[in-house]
C-alpha cells in the first residue's frame, strides 16, 4: 500500500472504526453495569437484549454514515436522530415478535450510545472537513463560494505532486472542459490507479448545494432518474404503515381542526383541487381549508406573506402544517407519497414547462406531502423561486433513496417545530 493510500485510509476510515468500537462498548458497558460479569445462562431476556442492542449499534453507525453523504449534514445534529431511529426499529421488532427484553438495559444502553456518540464527535470532528485537490480552470473558484471546503490547488501535471499532499479525500476537475481534461489525463489516471476518487466539478457543486443546476441533466442521465421497483415497493409499504399507525394521533387532531374551521369561517372544511402527479396525470388533492371561500376566483396565484385570504385558523394550521393532514388520504389512495416533489396546479405546470427547462422531470417520481425542496428552500413565491425549487427537486430525483427520505423526514420535523417556509 502506498503512502497516499495509508493517508486516505487513516483520514476516512478511522472515525467510523472508532464509532463502531464505541458502539460495541456501548453494548457491553450497560450489560456489565446491570448484570455484572456473570450472565444468567438461560435468561432469554438478557440474550435477546444484548443481541438486539448490538444490531442497533451496527445499524446506527451505518445509518449515520449514510446521512453524512447529503448536503448540509452536520454530524452533531444527526447523532441523536440516528441512534433514536435505530432504537425505534429495534423496539418495533421486539414488540412485533413478542420477544422478552430488559427495559432497564435498553434505556441504559441508549444513554451510553448518546454519550459515546457525542464523545466520538468532539474527538474526531476535524476529520469531517473534506480536503480536496482541485485542478484549476476558470470555474474552480466557484467551490470556495459554496462552503467551507479545504482545497489544495494543483498547478502542475507532474504526478509526483501526489506525494506532497499530506491529506486528500479526492480530486476535482471540470470534465465538461475537454481540452483541460485531456491536459490532465495522465495525472487523473495516476489518481485512479492509487484509488483516489476523482469528481466532476458539477458533481461536487451538487453535493455542496443539494441542487442540480437546470440544464445539467443530460440525456444519458435520464434513465438513472427512474427509481428501482424495489424502492417503490418498500416506500409504498412504509407510506401505508405510517398512515395506519399514525391514525390514533391524526384523527383527533383532524376532528378538532375541522370543528375550528367550521366555527371560524363559512365554507367547506376540506379544500379540493386538481394537481399534477406521477407521469403528468391529474389527481384531486385534499387539504384543510385555510383560506376564504373563492380565494382564487380570479385565477391561481402564489400565496403571499401575510396573505389576506388566509383565515385566522388557517394561519395557525398552515404554520404547523396541519392543513396537509388530509393528504394522508391521497397517500393511502396511491396518488401521493409521504416524501417527494410537491404537486402543482395544472396551470402552473403548463406555464413552468414552457419557461423552465427540465421542469416536466419533476413528474418522474410520485409527488409527496414533504420533499427536499420544501426542507431546503421553503415556499416558492415566483417563477425564479420555482426554478431554484426545481433544482432541489432534480437533486432529490437524481439521488432518490430511502436514506434521503429519512433525512427529509428529520428535517420536516424541525420545520414543523420552527414554522420555516409557511405562508
Amino acid at each position: 500500500m502506498s503512502k497516499m493510500k495509508k493517508i486516505i485510509s487513516r483520514n476516512i476510515l478511522s472515525p467510523y472504526l472508532l464509532l463502531l468500537l464505541n458502539s460495541v462498548f456501548g453494548t457491553l458497558f450497560p450489560a456489565i453495569s446491570l448484570w455484572g460479569f456473570e450472565f444468567k445462562e438461560y435468561d432469554s431476556a438478557q440474550f435477546v437484549s444484548l443481541l438486539v442492542v448490538m444490531l442497533i449499534g451496527i445499524f446506527s453507525v451505518f445509518f449515520f454514515s449514510r446521512m453524512l453523504r447529503y448536503p448540509g449534514a452536520k454530524p452533531l445534529v444527526y447523532i441523536l436522530p440516528s441512534i433514536a431511529f435505530s432504537y425505534m426499529i429495534g423496539i418495533a421488532v421486539l414488540f412485533l415478535a413478542r420477544l422478552p427484553y430488559s427495559r432497564a438495559y435498553l434505556i441504559l444502553s441508549f444513554l451510553s450510545f448518546m454519550l459515546l456518540g457525542w464523545f466520538w464527535y468532539f474527538t474526531t470532528r476535524r476529520r469531517f472537513l473534506p480536503y480536496y485537490a482541485i485542478i484549476p480552470n476558470d470555474k474552480y473558484k466557484q467551490i470556495h463560494e459554496l462552503g467551507d471546503v479545504p482545497l489544495h490547488i494543483i498547478w502542475s501535471t507532474d504526478v509526483s505532486q501526489l506525494n506532497k499532499i499530506q491529506r486528500l479525500d479526492g480530486v476535482i476537475i471540470d470534465m465538461s472542459d475537454e481540452p483541460h481534461f485531456r491536459k490532465w489525463e495522465q495525472f487523473i489516471t495516476a489518481c485512479a490507479l492509487q484509488n483516489i476518487p476523482v469528481y466532476n466539478l458539477e458533481q461536487v457543486k451538487e453535493s455542496l448545494t443539494g441542487r442540480v443546476k437546470v440544464g445539467h441533466v443530460f440525456d444519458e442521465q435520464l434513465l438513472r432518474l427512474l427509481p428501482s421497483p424495489l424502492y417503490y415497493g418498500v416506500k409504498r409499504v412504509i407510506d401505508v404503515l405510517f398512515c395506519l399507525l399514525s391514525s390514533p394521533l391524526v384523527v383527533p387532531v383532524a376532528l378538532i381542526t375541522a370543528i375550528a374551521i367550521k366555527i371560524d369561517s363559512a365554507g367547506p372544511i376540506l379544500f379540493k383541487q386538481n394537481r399534477v402527479g406521477l407521469g403528468g396525470k391529474d389527481f384531486v388533492i385534499y387539504k384543510f381549508r385555510s383560506m376564504c371561500v373563492e380565494s382564487e376566483y380570479s385565477g391561481a396565484r402564489f400565496a403571499e406573506t401575510n396573505d389576506a385570504r388566509v383565515t385566522r385558523v388557517g394561519r395557525f394550521i398552515r404554520r404547523c402544517r396541519i392543513d396537509e393532514l388530509p393528504q394522508l388520504i391521497n397517500v393511502l389512495r396511491g396518488n401521493m407519497s409521504l416524501i417527494g416533489p410537491r404537486p402543482e396546479q395544472r396551470s402552473f405546470v403548463e406555464n413552468f414547462s414552457e419557461n423552465i427547462y427540465s421542469y416536466p422531470l419533476r413528474h418522474v417520481v410520485k409527488p409527496g406531502i414533504t420533499g427536499w425542496a420544501q426542507v431546503m428552500q421553503g415556499y416558492a413565491a415566483s417563477e425564479n423561486d420555482t426554478k431554484i425549487k426545481l433544482e432541489y427537486d432534480l437533486y432529490y430525483i437524481k439521488n432518490v433513496s430511502l436514506w434521503l427520505d429519512v433525512l427529509i423526514a428529520f428535517k420536516t420535523i424541525k420545520i414543523i417545530l420552527t414554522g420555516f417556509g409557511a405562508r
